[in-house]
């Protein structure tokens, strides 16, 4: 079920390629709410509030994190590395003494 998130806008008396144009210029995001069989409504929002919702709700991994994971997923490597090879010397001295 989705969840509704409440995001502040104001009307816009115009609407158009013009206006749109103006809000942008103003630190604003134009849009247009349709639906439930009613005339659409031109609004705008804050556009650094949109956008800090936008990447509030992505799943983003910080760099310090990706570098960490990039580092343990080095390390397993290694020790695979270092497993086989230990794997591989067992089983030829397996294959010699039988």
């Amino acid at each position: 079920m989705a969840t509704v998130k409440e995001l502040k806008a104001t009307a816009r008396p115009q609407s158009g390629k013009g206006a749109a144009r103006a809000e942008r210029r103003a630190g604003r995001a134009p849009g247009v709410i349709y639906g439930n069989n009613q005339p659409p409504v031109t609004i705008s929002v804050d556009d650094k509030e949109l956008r800090q919702r936008i990447l509030n709700d992505l799943d983003v991994v910080k760099r310090e994190e990706f570098e960490a994971v990039k580092e343990m997923a080095r390390l397993a490597r290694e020790e695979n590395e270092q497993l086989k090879a230990r794997i591989a010397a067992l089983e030829a001295r397996l294959g010699q003494s039988s």
